[in-house]
C-alpha cells in the first residue's frame, strides 16, 4: 500500500516534464509565427544568409541523396511508419492493427493542424528556381519537418517500450531522433524551405508530442488489453430470464 505513490511517480514526473516542455514549445512557435506575420512572411537575415550558403555549397551526389531522403518524410512512407510506431506500442500480436490504426488516425490529425495553421499564415517558399525538388502548398511550417519530427517521437516512445538494455534504448531514441534531423535540414538543402520554417515544424511537432504522447499510449495500451470492449466478436444475446416461479 505505502510502495503504490511511487510507483506512480515516474509517470507523474514524465507528465510534469512534458508539460513544461510543451509550455516552452508553444511560448516558442507562438512567437516565431507571430514574428512571421509580422513581417508578411519574409524572410528573416537568417533564412536569407542559410539558403544563399546553401545554394553555394551543394554537390550532385548529395542533391540525389537530398532528393531521396526527402520521400520518407511523407506520403505513404510516412504512414507506415506512423502504422508501425502503433503497433509496437500495442506489444501484443494480436491486435497489432488496432495500434496501427491509432498511430496512423493521430499522423493524419496532425496533418490537419499543421496544413491549417500554414494555410492561415500563407508564408511564400523560397524562389521556384532554386528548388531541388517539387514542393507544393506554403511554407511555414515544414510539413516534412513536422511529419518526420512526429513520427520520431512516436517511434522512439514505441521502440522504448520493448528496449531494456542501456545502448537498445539510446539507439531507440538516437536512430529516429537523427532521421528526423536530417529530414528538416534536407528541406533547407532542397531549398523549398526557409529555416525558420524548419524551426517552426520542430516547435510544433514538439507541442503535439507532449500534448498526446501519454494519451495515446495510455489508448494503444487500453486497446491490446481489453480488445472485446473496443470491438466486439461475438453476436448479441438476449439476457436470459431470471430463475424462479413468477406467480409466487
Amino acid at each position: 500500500m505505502i510502495a503504490q505513490p511511487h510507483r506512480r511517480l515516474p509517470l507523474r514526473m514524465l507528465t510534469a516534464a512534458l508539460f513544461l516542455v510543451g509550455l516552452v514549445g508553444l511560448a516558442a512557435l507562438t512567437t516565431l509565427t507571430a514574428l512571421v506575420l509580422a513581417r508578411d512572411g519574409r524572410p528573416f537575415g537568417v533564412d536569407s544568409a542559410l539558403h544563399n550558403w546553401v545554394l553555394t555549397h551543394r554537390h550532385p551526389a548529395l542533391d540525389r541523396f537530398g532528393v531521396d531522403l526527402a520521400v520518407t518524410g511523407t506520403g505513404a512512407p510516412a504512414y507506415a511508419i506512423a502504422a508501425l510506431a502503433g503497433a509496437l506500442a500495442t506489444g501484443t500480436r494480436r491486435w497489432w492493427w488496432r495500434g496501427a490504426l491509432v498511430g496512423m488516425t493521430a499522423l493524419a490529425l496532425a496533418e490537419l493542424l499543421r496544413i491549417s495553421l500554414a494555410t492561415a499564415i500563407a508564408r511564400p517558399r523560397p524562389p521556384r528556381a532554386d528548388w531541388l525538388a517539387y514542393a507544393s502548398g506554403h511554407a511555414f511550417p515544414s510539413g516534412h519537418t513536422t511529419t518526420s519530427a512526429l513520427l520520431a517521437i512516436g517511434l522512439s516512445a514505441a521502440l522504448l517500450r520493448r528496449s531494456h538494455r542501456p545502448p537498445t534504448r539510446a539507439a531507440a531514441v538516437l536512430g529516429p531522433a537523427l532521421w528526423a534531423v536530417a529530414v528538416g535540414v534536407d528541406r533547407v538543402y532542397l531549398g523549398v524551405h526557409w529555416p525558420t520554417d524548419v524551426l517552426a515544424g520542430w516547435l510544433l511537432a514538439a507541442l503535439i508530442g507532449c500534448a498526446l504522447l501519454t494519451q495515446l499510449g495510455a489508448l494503444t495500451r487500453a486497446l491490446s488489453s481489453s480488445p472485446v470492449a473496443w470491438w466486439p466478436t461475438r453476436r448479441w444475446r438476449p439476457r436470459p430470464e431470471p430463475s424462479g416461479d413468477r406467480d409466487a
